[in-house]
Parts: structure tokens; C-alpha cells; sequence
């Protein structure tokens, strides 16, 4: 693992700061933690290093909105959730850091032309 700088502590600092700010409504926000963490560290590590940070900030983010929470649909998402967790496991395995840059690049642009659709579309694109 690279040694930090500076410069690399504080990236490092404000993405794990805008991981609980996109758990308060600006869920964009984590496709730029995801680029900050690749710059600062190599793909695999920066994944390693973002998945235990992200289900801790979901599960915070879950426990102070609990009467909020619709939980049937979040109970609907859990199994899914562990099949992503299950083949990101062995897609980290099959695949080189210089492999992986590149499909963390295809998913970021694509969860922005999902952004964008959902902001074009209005509320007609997410249905219950």
C-alpha cells in the first residue's frame, strides 16, 4: 500500500465525509467518493477500503431514519445486496487493478446517465 501525503490523508478524509453526506439525500455524492478514493489509492485497495465504510454509513444512515424506513422495500433489496457483495468477491479476485479502472469507469458513467434519465424523466423513471 502507497504511503500518504498530505494531500492523500485529507482526499481520503473528505470522501469519508461525503460518504455520510450521501447518506442525507445527495446520493450522487458517493460517485465522486468512489473517483477520489481510485485516485488515491489502486482500484482493488479503494474498493476494500469503500464497501465496509458504505454498509457502515447505510446501516447509521438506517438506524437514525427508522421511522421513516419503508421496510419492506429495504427488505427487498437485502438479498440483492448480498449477491452484488458475493460477485464483486470474485470479480476482485479474477481481475487485475489495471483490469478494474476501467469497469469502476464504465459503472460511474453509467450511474450518471441514470442520474441524468431520472432528472429528464422526473419521478416516472423510479416505480414502486
Amino acid at each position: 500500500m502507497p504511503e500518504l501525503n498530505i494531500i492523500d490523508c485529507s482526499i481520503v478524509i473528505l470522501a469519508a465525509a461525503f460518504i455520510g453526506i450521501s447518506k442525507t439525500g445527495l446520493n450522487s455524492l458517493s460517485i465522486l467518493v468512489v473517483t477520489m478514493m481510485v485516485a488515491v489509492f489502486p482500484a482493488k485497495v479503494a474498493m476494500g477500503i469503500l464497501l465496509p465504510l458504505l454498509i457502515v454509513g447505510d446501516i447509521i444512515a438506517v438506524l437514525y431514519y427508522r421511522k421513516n424506513v419503508i421496510w419492506r422495500h429495504l427488505i427487498k433489496l437485502v438479498p440483492w445486496v448480498f449477491c452484488g457483495i458475493i460477485i464483486g468477491y470474485f470479480i476482485l479476485d479474477y481481475v487485475s487493478d489495471s483490469e478494474l479502472q476501467p469497469i469502476i469507469g464504465f459503472i460511474i458513467l453509467l450511474l450518471n446517465g441514470l442520474n441524468i434519465t431520472k432528472g429528464v424523466s422526473g419521478s416516472k423513471f423510479v416505480e414502486y
